[in-house]
């Protein structure tokens, strides 16, 4: 099976499908890396001799090295003068070398703690740090964990519950637990039985901190795993740590059982039957939340060139009364989840693939949104939405819509996408439609954040035969576009609606970035010959421009996910906050209610509008479906689904090079940190560490400004976007990464030149 895998963006363009989701999904929603806006893995400068790594080094004492200058730290900080009772209060963050940084509630570092200084705390923990050495004038300022104060730990406040992956290790004490996360310590106790053999991979989930206990943490085992269950095994823990789940309970799925398609055609609906309705979705897609029709507007005063956009959602709202067993279930999962191999979805199959869903020549229930345009593509008056019976003329996949729109005849033809005339003309205008739409948005000063996707297929026994960059024809990413923007019309169309009703709801925002943020990625791109402008606040036409400048240059990818990393996340709100990204007044969910809770939710919300409750009426109703609570609850589930996603997908590409170890590869330096340098493979397209020693032997110098690591002895150095080739050293599938060491460099100063390893 394949799946797609973003790259590290904040808020997608696109619509929110499935495919827009994982095509920028991969930092959609992530948070931004402690005193660190997109240097990976570290901070403002470090200074290492490379060259002493090997193939044969432990990469768990790699990534463990920090530990000792973690003891240098604290000794240097017991001897500095404690500046009083001053201390600070936040989340601790522990990096894999073992030190912390505490966190504010905004994200930015308020101290920076030794490892030997955690007084037992763990990472996630909230801490009362205090404050034994304040950093120097001239680095107060500075970005990393320099221009942070140095504290300790003096008290933990709250151990979160929280579940890990690991494995059981036998000591002669006993049972160890031994996690794969390197930001938690490398042993930790097992409460409770611990009878299990050597190496057997678990679930555990961390106790209560107990101050009785001295500080020790302790975990207790929730679920064994076979130790040979392969790559789905270790996806099945993954799973289990972050409570997800394929069944649904009985109540639910006795309630979706009686979700039939005639019994959602109840009703006063508008038939739509007549309309040339077509169902646009990956190849292997089963529900099918939209379709959509673009038709020649008529009526009286109607200007030339003017067309009626109707894009058709499925009326889950109808099938899923809020407060029932499957609307709680369906709040509890947030979001569909897509793996390489399985689905988890928000709703059982039986509504999502069947009753629901919008399928070819079958008449069903929707909730239809109207908006006519004008011949350069300007809405003409209010949105309609009603609720209607439609019949999708055809269900096509985007490379056969591509084909189509290539006036690729043979190649339509054989992949039996053929249409009757009118469905034809109709979707070749709906792909006219869309490129005036992308136009005028891509002009309004809309980012373009479109990004590589990884492709994973299966090798058919359970793991990975190869991970490769998706490649589309140009008809191809037309029908993307002609879909994702039509979506886009349509969840704009709803919330102006909604809004205009003064109807509560579920909205999709993105706040306008920190202006300091902004400004320290405007350093380093204009290192890279891309000027920003940062001129009494943060417009997203400026930064629209500064993306238009990178297309093409090799460092584009790169530099691109650093500016995702300096916005803000995207998330859900019960207020109209806009959408930054998007450069959108108004905007929500609306297009996907199959997959998305949000979505349901606003479905509701417009059906009791359009079944004409009052404003007081539908404020009552915003209570009771707690559009707060909703939005809360969705974004943090979102963000759960995102992190899965991704992370399996860096397990599917350890899992792939670890039978590749001593090939060599071509690639591109993707990022870089305190930790060496990112490296992307061109084929497999998979992204792996090269550690500062396993580089070529040098006083390796991060210049944070310029995001360029430099030799000070040879003159050597990388930046973003560099090719190489590298080695595979190793491959963790704890640490979901793989290990390079560079062979051949050939930037500028060493084009073509072989790197020999001291």
């Amino acid at each position: 099976m394949a799946v797609q895998r973003g790259a590290a963006g904040r808020e997608p363009p696109g619509a929110g499908r499935r495919h827009a989701v994982r095509r920028a999904g991969g930092r959609t929603g992530g948070a931004r890396r402690p005193g660190n806006a997109g240097l990976r893995g570290g901070g403002g400068r470090a200074v290492r001799r490379g060259g002493a790594g090997g193939p044969g080094r432990p990469r768990g004492r790699r990534e463990r090295s920090g530990a000792r200058s973690g003891r240098d730290d604290r000794r240097r900080a017991e001897r500095a003068a404690p500046p009083g009772e001053r201390g600070v209060r936040g989340e601790l963050f522990v990096t894999a070398a073992g030190d912390g940084l505490v966190l504010r509630e905004d994200g930015e570092a308020a101290a920076r703690v030794p490892g030997g200084a955690l007084g037992g705390a763990v990472h996630g923990d909230r801490v009362r740090v205090e404050i034994v050495r304040e950093a120097p004038v001239w680095m107060r300022f500075a970005r990393g964990r320099a221009g942070r104060p140095l504290g300790e730990v003096r008290a933990v406040l709250e151990r979160p519950p929280r579940r890990l992956t690991g494995r059981v290790r036998r000591t002669p004490a006993g049972a160890v637990f031994e996690p794969d996360d390197a930001k938690f310590p490398p042993r930790l106790a097992i409460d409770g039985p611990d009878d299990w053999p050597d190496g057997t991979p678990v679930v555990a989930a961390l106790r209560p901190f107990d101050a009785a206990a001295a500080g020790r943490a302790a975990v207790e085992v929730l679920a064994s795993f076979p130790a040979d269950g392969g790559l789905a095994m270790e996806i099945d823990r993954i799973l289990a740590r972050e409570g997800l789940g394929a069944e649904f309970p009985a109540d639910a799925e006795a309630q979706a059982a009686a979700v039939t398609p005639e019994s959602l055609l109840g009703g006063v609906r508008r038939d739509l039957r007549h309309l040339p309705f077509v169902t646009i979705d990956p190849e292997d897609a089963r529900d099918h939340d939209d379709a959509v029709a673009v038709v020649p507007a008529s009526g009286r005063g109607v200007e030339a060139g003017a067309v009626d956009v109707w894009v058709a959602i499925a009326d889950v709202g109808a099938a899923v009364p809020a407060g029932t067993p499957l609307d709680r279930e369906a709040r509890a999962r947030g979001v569909s989840v897509y793996l390489p191999d399985r689905v988890l979805r928000m709703l059982p199959e039986g509504p999502s693939a069947e009753a629901c869903s919008l399928r070819e020549a079958r008449e069903r229930a929707a909730l239809a949104v109207r908006v006519r345009l004008d011949a350069d593509g300007r809405p003409v008056g209010p949105a309609e939405i009603v609720r209607a019976v439609v019949r999708a003329r055809a269900y096509r996949t985007y490379g056969q819509v591509g084909a189509l729109l290539e006036g690729d005849e043979a190649a339509a033809e054989r992949s039996g996408a053929g249409l009757d005339a009118e469905t034809r003309a109709a979707l070749e205008r709906a792909h006219r439609t869309a490129q005036r739409l992308r136009a005028r948005r891509l002009a309004g000063g809309a980012l373009d954040l479109e990004q590589p996707e990884a492709l994973i297929l299966s090798d058919g026994a359970g793991g990975v035969a190869s991970i490769r960059a998706r490649a589309r024809s140009a008809g191809e990413r037309e029908a993307y576009r002609l879909i994702e923007e039509l979506m886009l019309l349509a969840n704009r169309a709803a919330a102006r609606w909604l809004l205009g009703r003064g109807a509560p709801a579920v909205f999709r925002v993105h706040e306008p970035p920190e202006e300091a943020e902004v400004r320290r990625f405007a350093v380093v791109a204009r290192h890279y010959g891309i000027p920003v402008r940062v001129e009494r606040g943060v417009r997203p036409g400026a930064l629209a421009d500064a993306l238009r400048a990178m297309r093409g240059r090799p460092f584009a990818e790169a530099l691109a996910a650093l500016l995702l990393r300096a916005l803000r996340q995207a998330r859900y709100a019960p207020d109209n906050l806009g959408h930054f990204g998007l450069a959108f007044r108004e905007y929500l969910h609306f297009t996907s209610p199959i997959r998305r809770y949000p979505d349901l939710v606003v479905h509701r919300i417009v059906g009791a509008a359009l079944d004409g409750a009052t404003p007081g009426e539908l404020a009552a109703l915003g209570e009771r479906e707690d559009v707060a609570g909703a939005a809360a609850v969705a974004s943090a589930h979102e963000r759960r689904a995102m992190l899965v996603e991704r992370e399996v997908v860096d397990l599917c590409g350890a899992w792939l090079l670890r039978g590749r170890i001593g090939e060599e590869f071509e690639g591109r330096v993707s990022g870089m940190g305190a930790a060496g340098l990112f490296v992307r493979l061109e084929e497999p397209f998979v992204e792996g560490l090269v550690a500062l020693e396993d580089l070529p032997a040098d006083e390796w110098r991060l210049h944070a400004d310029e995001l360029r690591l430099a030799g000070t002895n040879t003159g050597r150095s990388f930046r973003l976007g560099d090719p190489l080739r590298v080695r595979v050293l190793d491959a963790s599938l704890a640490r979901r990464r793989a290990f390079f060491a560079v062979v051949e460099a050939r930037g500028e100063r060493d084009r073509g030149r072989r790197i020999a390893r001291n």
